[in-house]
């Protein structure tokens, strides 16, 4: 089970040949200089050459090694560059390290190409660039981490002529400028994620069509998810957001999220000392969360709270007779505590477009995010928010709705906004812990 391990220790790969044994002949250059920079905060699996590298990464589940670092001769082998591209197609975000003096500028030049980020010619170089690496960032007060789920990018793609995603989008730009209602209250402080979606979907089924690509299956979905953030910042206005990659997160702080930062991943250093696969999405946006310091977490997914069930089962239709009947046993939850949703009392088989039980489970969330969240110290509540409010409300005319599940909850739409107003209205209500339905710990 994943989980928030500040104390526990990382696993370094280092190549750096030599003698069999115990790195402390002067000969393991890199190694020596990894153990002296890391003493005591780390495991070190030392290897001879890059096929032992390849091999050693390939028997672990990734992520597994939180850094790998190589003695910098390897570098002036004619084969060292594409064995470097071998290492990095297989896990493209291993921070990599070049360690030494004994390289050409070309040689260092070609590892660079292959995706190394570091180069350190003695300790205090390897000393600072593991601090970028393993960077423990201050908390960021006022945060809130916003992800946008999978099921609203397979929403925008359902309905074309939607722009509910692009709505909801701008409107945390909004938030993100909105003056304080206290002088001294900073502005929001944003975070942004997302899930895989339909990508992700293809990713699966693919997968299990070619069981031979599964050792890769954690990449690809990595991929779909930095693809969707890069989709997401094209809804936003230019200038208005900060995209940055997994590695470049030691750039995130209180200044720096005066506009919303948009990330596809948690620090790799993160996924490797609390066991979170590349695909967990949910986790990953957990794991954020607690890193940065951040009490409030929102969902923006196709989903407009907690129920006993689906309550998109039987929607999805024309058919509100079918929809109600499906639903009359159904009933909303405000507040639930995460082990609620994890003791199985209630139902998180999901739907597919006809509102038909379709056997895939998690639903709202995945398990391993809600164990993560389960073990956090500040992250506090999950908020959830519909992508698309409007598909659970039955018009009862004058502009006057009756919620399909909820038939209690019935609101009036003001006819200058519409439902855009409704959406804007309900991210802007979860940023202030408002929500139809959260999640708490304890």
């Amino acid at each position: 089970m994943a989980a928030p391990n500040p104390n526990a220790r990382l696993n370094v790969l280092v190549c750096d040949n030599g003698n069999p044994g115990r790195y402390s002949s002067p000969e393991y250059v890199a190694a020596n200089a990894v153990d002296r920079v890391l003493r005591g905060r780390i495991d070190i699996t030392r290897v001879d050459d890059f096929d032992s590298v390849i091999r050693e990464i390939r028997t672990k589940n990734s992520p597994y090694y939180s850094l790998f670092v190589i003695a910098a001769h390897h570098i002036n082998d004619s084969k060292g560059g594409l064995k470097l591209k071998a290492i990095m197609d297989f896990n493209p975000y291993l921070p990599e390290v070049i360690y030494g003096k004994d390289i050409t500028r070309r040689n260092l030049a070609k590892g660079m190409r292959r995706g190394v980020r570091y180069y350190a010619e003695n300790d205090e170089d390897l000393r600072k660039d593991t601090e970028a690496i393993f960077y423990a960032p201050s908390h960021i007060k006022g945060l809130v981490v916003v992800k946008f789920g999978g099921s609203s990018f397979d929403f925008d793609r359902q309905y074309k002529e939607s722009s509910n995603l692009l709505n909801a989008a701008q409107a945390v730009v909004d938030v993100s400028k909105r003056i304080p209602t206290k002088k001294l209250d900073p502005r929001q402080r944003i975070i942004g994620t997302v899930g895989a979606g339909q990508l992700g979907e293809v990713i699966k089924d693919f997968a299990k069509s070619h069981p031979e690509s599964g050792e890769k299956f954690g990449s690809l979905i990595a991929d779909a998810l930095a693809l969707n953030l890069a989709k997401l910042a094209c809804l936003m206005p230019h200038g208005s957001y900060n995209l940055y990659r997994s590695e470049d997160f030691y750039f995130i702080n209180f200044n720096n999220t005066t506009k919303p930062a948009l990330m596809s991943a948690a620090p790799h250093y993160i996924l490797a000392r609390d066991g979170i696969p590349l695909q967990d999405s949910d986790t990953h946006t957990i794991a954020i969360a607690e890193l940065y310091g951040a009490k409030r977490v929102v969902l923006v997914k196709r989903a407009d709270g907690i129920y006993d069930f689906d309550p998109n089962i039987g929607g999805f239709t024309k058919d509100i007779g079918r929809w109600k009947e499906a639903q009359k046993n159904n009933s909303r939850h405000s507040v639930l505590r995460v082990e609620d949703l994890l003791n199985g009392n209630l139902s998180r088989e999901g739907t597919d477009a006809q509102g038909v039980r379709d056997g895939s489970l998690g639903h709202l969330m995945e398990d391993s995010a809600l164990e993560y969240f389960a073990k956090c110290n500040t992250v506090e509540e999950i908020l959830v928010v519909h992508i698309a409010p409007e598909e659970m409300y039955i018009s009862l005319g004058n502009n006057e709705f009756e919620h399909a599940v909820v038939p209690e909850d019935k609101i009036i739409v003001d006819p200058a906004s519409g439902w855009k107003g409704v959406l804007e209205q309900r991210i802007n209500d979860a940023f202030n812990g408002i929500a139809n339905s959260k999640i708490v710990r304890g």
